[in-house]
Parts: structure tokens; sequence; C-alpha cells
């Protein structure tokens, strides 16, 4: 049940993104013509550092992926930046192209490449290493990104029409349920680490005979039920720590690094 809901925090996360994509440079290039009137060698220009600076950020995304695993810190900045985005356009990216085209592309280029380019692969990369861990598609969970991206494009170039801070402020909207949902799975994640059990790591780090599997097995449930609580990986790798002193085998931490 709490992976079924961890999926489904993951697909509103995607759904949140994609939208703020969608509304905030589905129309960019409209939007420097018609509203900033720059010309298409200047257009051109802001497109190249955009995706320039998605181009530098993407490995550091993947090495702070690395780094991270699981951890939320990626998905909370990601979110942050797509928050602060009706404001970056309104007050910050709008002025500066209007006076300096070429300062403008560097300072756009540095945050929509890092918000809404790269960062789209670094979501992608920690959505695939959950599915792994936790048993669901990635493909599943991607559809609502693309639904969400569809939902914007519907209505963005309406919105356009009417007044494009509309757009972006809506992406902005979007940041903030993204916040929302990355506190959702970090609450999510901790109890799904309490939850899972890595039985087969187990096997492979400890060689027990079927009695010291019993023991094992009744000491973590003892060791939960004193602390009135649903049996949890911490309580087996206790309860296997005791059971090795137990039978006078020497304890090394290196064994319970992962888990203990």
């Amino acid at each position: 049940m709490k992976t079924k809901y961890l999926y489904i925090c993951l697909s509103g996360f995607l759904f949140a993104y994609f939208f703020a994509q969608a509304m905030s440079i589905s129309l960019l290039a409209i939007w420097l013509k018609s509203v900033l009137h720059l010309t298409g060698a200047q257009a051109g220009m802001v497109f190249s550092a955009n995706f320039f600076a998605a181009m530098c950020a993407q490995p550091v995304y993947g090495f702070l992926s690395d780094k991270a695993g699981l951890n939320k810190s990626v998905l909370r900045t990601i979110a942050l930046l797509v928050l602060l985005c009706g404001f970056f356009f309104a007050f910050v990216y709008q002025p500066l192209l209007a006076v300096h085209a070429v300062a403008g592309a560097i300072v756009g280029g540095f945050y929509l490449g890092i918000t809404f380019i790269a960062g789209s692969f670094a979501i992608e990369s920690y959505v695939d290493r959950a599915g792994r861990k936790y048993g669901f598609e990635f493909s599943r969970v991607r559809l609502w990104g693309s639904l969400g991206f569809a939902a914007a494009a519907f209505f963005s170039g309406t919105l356009f029409n009417m007044d494009p801070r509309i757009n972006f402020f809506l992406a902005s909207l979007a940041g903030f349920f993204m916040l929302l949902g990355a506190s959702s799975l970090l609450i999510l994640a901790q109890a799904l680490s309490d939850w899972s059990f890595d039985l087969p790591w187990l096997a492979r780090q400890f060689r027990f005979s079927g009695g010291s599997i019993r023991n094992v097995a009744l000491a973590a449930a003892f060791l939960a039920a004193e602390q009135g609580q649903a049996v949890a990986m911490r309580h087996l790798m206790l309860a296997t720590k005791r059971e090795l002193q137990k039978m006078g085998r020497l304890v090394n931490d290196q064994e319970y690094r992962k888990h203990g």
C-alpha cells in the first residue's frame, strides 16, 4: 500500500513539473518575438544559452543523483526553482532581456537550462531508481508527466493571449504543489525504509543455520513489540547482531553499514 502511495506522489510530482514546463517554455519563442520583439538572431542566442546551460548542468545533476541516491534534495531543489518561475520571468528575465539581450540570455539560460531542461532528466532518473527499488514501472509514472504537459499545452495559448504572466505564475503554482509532493515523498520514503526487508542482502551477508534464523526472527519480533511497532529492518539487524554475539562470532561494523 505504501508503495502505491509513493507511485501516486511521484506521478503527481511529474504531472506538476511537466505542467510547469509547458506553461513556461512551450511558447517561449512566441514570447520572445511578440512581447520582447527580439530578432531571430537574438532569439536563437537565447535558446542556445538554454541548452548550453542544460548540457553543463546534466553532469552535475548526475553526480548529485549518484551521491544522493533516493534522497529528496534534488527534487526539492528543482521544485523550489519551479516555484520561482513567475517571479523570475516577470521581474528578472523580461526586464533584463529588454535592456541587454546577451546578459538576459546568459541569466535565463542558467535558470531555464537547469530548471526545465536538465531538471527533467534528473527527475526521470530519480523516478527510474525509485521504480526499480519499490517495484513499479517508470513508464507508468512518466505517462503522468506527459499528461501534465498536454494539459498545460491545451489552454496555455489562450492564457498567453490574455497575459503571458498568467502562464508563468501558473508554473509557480505547480512548483508549490511539487514542494508539497517532495515533502510527502520524504515521509513515505522513511516509512518505506522501515517497512522494506532486504532479505536477499541478509542471506548473502550472514550465514545462519535454520535454528539461528528462527532465533533472529523471534528476537526481532520481541524487539518490535517492546517498542510498539511493526517489525522493521532495523529490528532484524539488531537481532542478527545479538545472535552473532551469542554464537561468539566477531561483529564487524562494516557488515551493518547498509542497514544498521
